[in-house]
């Protein structure tokens, strides 16, 4: 049981792939989570084996999981709780990994399996989190039924040095927070018009990420970032919808929502991290 399994970041796609548009979610490594022998039970793996055992039994190897977690066997992580970096997904793809019946090939298959294994944590999973810790490489969505690894040249980009994580330092529930957007798009003007143009600007940033296309993704973001900042208040906390404020005003950087927003991480451009007040995170 020595293997690790990383967080998530969701680059690009964020609430507009509830909608069918494309996402690209990466591994994040500098957080990551592995199976340990602790000092006792798990009890929150214990409530998941409860569920496990109601729901799971054609997934996965309930008796193997009680076995081991009888052995003091538990998941040990330092992924950030409730900043959207897939916490419970790296402990689901670690659950799968270990106690699969049968692992499949077929991402979409994986990705259908590890659902209903996050469904305990979150009511309703998408898979892909988890799907991306199993993994533990690049992955392209482009719709429900079509998932693939692929190449994302970070090395390219971590010399680029331009892309990082920005820490809300707060914890939040992202369910609330896609049921307000789930209202935004009762509205007609957000649905024919703003929903249009951020899946657009959403695509040409996946295009523009995964061919290095430094110059369009600085206007794409600063783009993507004006248009969030206007209609996605909610999402934003009140500092760091200052900071974020001071970047639009300023062209040093530009702040995105990473995942949900509400709190947790931010996605950052800027050529100049020092501008921000608070050391941020290389991708």
């Amino acid at each position: 049981m020595n293997r690790s399994y990383p967080a998530k970041i969701l680059l690009f796609g964020e609430y507009t792939v509830i909608k069918g548009s494309k996402a690209l979610a990466i591994p994040f490594r500098q957080f990551r989570g592995e199976w340990q022998q602790v000092g006792k039970k798990d009890t929150t793996l214990l409530e998941f084996l409860s569920y496990a055992n109601e729901n799971l039994g054609h997934l996965i190897n309930t008796d193997q999981l009680a076995k081991e977690l009888n052995q003091r066997w538990g998941f040990r992580s330092n992924i950030p709780i409730g900043h959207g970096m897939g916490s419970s997904g790296a402990l689901v793809a670690a659950l799968y990994d270990r106690f699969a019946h049968d692992k499949e090939n077929d991402l979409v298959r994986i990705k259908d399996g590890l659902k209903l294994m996050e469904n305990f944590y979150h009511g309703q999973s998408s898979g892909i989190d988890p799907l991306v810790s199993y993994i533990n490489a690049p992955l392209f969505i482009e719709s429900p039924e079509r998932v693939e690894k692929i190449d994302v040249p970070q090395s390219e980009w971590r010399k680029i040095n331009k892309v990082f994580l920005y820490d809300s330092l707060i914890s939040r529930v992202s369910s609330p927070l896609v049921e307000k957007f789930n209202n935004y798009c009762l509205d007609d003007h957000f649905s024919n018009n703003v929903l249009s143009e951020l899946v657009e600007l959403n695509d040409d940033l996946i295009r523009s990420y995964t061919s290095v296309n430094e110059l369009a993704l600085a206007k794409l973001f600063q783009d993507l970032s004006k248009l969030q900042y206007e209609y996605f208040q909610d999402m934003i906390p009140s500092h760091v919808k200052e900071i974020w404020g001071e970047g639009l005003s300023s062209g040093k950087y530009y702040f995105k929502l990473c995942g949900a927003g509400g709190g947790g991480m931010y996605l950052v451009w800027t050529a100049h991290a020092d501008d921000i007040d608070q050391q941020l995170l290389s991708l």
